[in-house]
């Protein structure tokens, strides 16, 4: 319930705040909650010890958006149905990018789990800060997410990558909405999950 009450106190937050890619709530702060405002979702990754939280009209999955076996996709979370998508050949979720209507948004999360020959060291992962924001430096075409901002950090010792994209005509709120998704992440530490 404390997780919830944050949450939703950041959603108020983050609709006051002007600054795109601004929550002001950080992971943890407990607020008195608003019983007007629907209930938080929670999506649970089995096995990789990773959960978020997440708002009415969004919807989340732990179903890979790519073929891809290695990095492992976590989880995703849209304003849009993302079940009923195709998989995008290779690294990158076209069909997911396809349905991304103008004023929606897409968060994809992966983790740099431990094997031979992993490209990306511990130094590339940044500890995980109090809180998200999405840097405009960021926001540049990737070889495998397009166009999209990435946000890049450990956590516990795990090694996660999301990218976000939004739609042309997305507002303040649904930006603001994709943030408060990734600040609520939970990380199990590394040693009880995520291989």
């Amino acid at each position: 319930m404390r997780e919830i009450r944050a949450f939703l106190a950041g959603l108020v937050a983050a609709a006051v705040c002007s600054a795109c890619g601004s929550a002001e709530t950080p992971r943890g702060a407990e607020q008195p909650s608003d019983a007007a405002t629907p209930a938080a979702q929670t999506l649970d990754v089995p096995g990789a010890g990773l959960s978020i939280r997440y708002p009415a009209g969004w919807d989340a999955t732990i179903r890979p958006l790519t073929e891809v076996v290695w990095p492992p996709e976590r989880l995703a979370a849209a304003t849009y149905p993302l079940a009923a998508l195709e998989r995008g050949s290779n690294c990158n979720p076209g069909p997911a990018l396809a349905a991304l209507p103008r004023e929606g948004a897409l968060l994809h999360l992966f983790e740099y789990t431990e094997r031979a020959g992993a490209p990306r060291s511990a130094k590339d992962f940044p500890e995980r800060p109090a809180l998200f924001r999405l840097d405009p430096s960021s926001l540049l075409n990737y070889e495998c997410a397009g166009r999209s901002y990435a946000v890049v950090f450990s956590d516990g010792g795990r090694r996660l990558q999301a990218h976000v994209w939004f739609g042309d005509d997305a507002t303040e709120s649904t930006r603001a909405e994709a943030l408060e998704i990734l600040n609520s992440l939970e990380v199990e530490p590394a040693g009880g999950a995520g291989g």
